[in-house]
């Protein structure tokens, strides 16, 4: 998961009330076009896991409509998730998941989950052992809620992908020794971590690799 700006507003929904409609009621072209500005803001990729987003993919009430009708057409409540039901939206809303509280789940576009979160090379996700109880509350129920941890396919997907980088980011650390003896500037050592953080960029799990990087390399 990864702080995300959110994008200007389809125009579509601007035809829809939860007074007079249902979700129901929206038709392709419209599904398309919410489709076209949730890819803007999370650039293909689910809002929740990261995982890169093909056929297998739906747009996410985030308070859920059956419960929150009042929401179903705000575009802030709405969010690209991928499609699998043992995670993510489906996992959120399914009868798996006890009672919770939408408020002590991060929002995306809202909550910048790098302050939460933090990766480690085995793929997992923990809360941050830094926060506050209020804090560590909300990210433990956002990894619960989603089952960001507990999903043996995404937590595969994820090891590997820090795997690919894991050798980039040792060698970085590694240089720092030759700072500390005056045979490496700070400044080239900036570069080199630029350089890692530019290809990061991008890619699928970017949150995670990024945390990675930062944090999950020495074992936080």
């Amino acid at each position: 998961m990864k702080h995300l700006k959110r994008s200007e507003k389809p125009e579509c929904l601007n035809n829809f009330s939860y007074k007079k409609n249902t979700w129901d009621d929206l038709k392709a072209p419209e599904k398309e076009e919410i489709w076209i500005h949730l890819d803007e803001m999370q650039a293909g990729f689910c809002a929740y896991c990261e995982c890169s987003l093909d056929q297998n993919r739906h747009i996410e009430h985030f308070a859920r409509k059956k419960v929150n009708q009042s929401l179903t057409f705000v575009w802030e409540n709405l969010f690209g998730s991928c499609g699998y039901h043992n995670r993510c939206g489906h996992h959120k809303d399914s009868s798996k998941v006890s009672g919770y509280d939408i408020n002590d789940i991060l929002k995306p576009d809202v909550d910048d989950p790098e302050f939460y979160f933090v990766f480690n090379s085995n793929g997992k996700i923990s809360a941050k052992s830094s926060l506050s109880e209020l804090d560590n509350k909300r990210a433990e129920e956002t990894i619960r809620v989603f089952n960001l941890g507990g999903d043996v396919s995404l937590v595969g997907r994820r090891r590997t992908a820090i795997r690919i980088i894991s050798h980039r980011v040792s060698d970085l650390y590694d240089f720092w020794e030759y700072v500390e003896s005056g045979e490496f500037s700070q400044e080239e050592w900036e570069g080199l971590k630029i350089d890692l953080l530019n290809e990061i960029r991008g890619k699928e799990f970017e949150g995670a690799l990024k945390s990675y990087v930062f944090e999950g390399y020495f074992g936080y």
